[in-house]
């Protein structure tokens, strides 16, 4: 028996419109993907989220780092986490770098440190590492005007924490 007319219309109708609809719906997918993407780029909760859906065992591992991170600093109660870190496998575990926390300074200021950790297939932190960051203030010049009314700047410049280096002009 073969098919007739009307049947291989009603075929092509419904060909027709789940092209339409998988046309309506490639450029909602690529959307939804492309904001998945810049989020887990942009937002460390949901890259952290994601991290813990997909590879549940890097994100024990930042995890565990994370703590003993925060527990390392001279003031844990005021210390916050700047940079997530990113876990790399290694043959007995994996090896977490670039975990950036900020803490208060004995001035008040905020004190930046890169840690490091190789974190065992259970769990535990095997060895922690702690890089103090550099800050540096860009030099932002003060002037000052004398009663004569002479003009003068002075430019501080601070780097790596109480070193200050000032600078003194006076034009002629």
């Amino acid at each position: 028996m073969s098919s007739g007319p009307a049947e291989e219309r009603a075929v092509h109708a419904v060909s027709r419109r789940s092209r339409r609809r998988l046309g309506k719906a490639v450029p909602i997918a690529v959307f939804l993907v492309a904001t998945g993407f810049i989020l887990k780029e942009q937002i460390p909760a949901v890259d952290s989220w994601i991290t813990r859906i997909f590879q549940p065992e890097a994100w024990q591992a930042i995890e565990a780092c994370r703590q003993a991170a925060i527990t390392a600093v001279e003031r844990p109660d005021f210390a916050r986490i700047l940079e997530g870190g990113e876990a790399k496998a290694t043959q007995k575990g994996y090896y977490v770098d670039n975990i950036v926390l900020g803490e208060m300074g004995a001035r008040g200021s905020e004190v930046r440190s890169s840690f490091s950790c190789y974190v065992n297939t259970n769990g535990g932190v095997a060895n922690t590492h702690r890089q103090p960051q550099r800050n540096f203030a860009w030099p932002l010049p003060v002037w000052t005007v004398s009663a004569a009314g002479t003009a003068s700047s002075e430019t501080t410049v601070t780097q790596g924490g109480d070193k200050r280096l000032k600078v003194s002009s006076t034009p002629v």
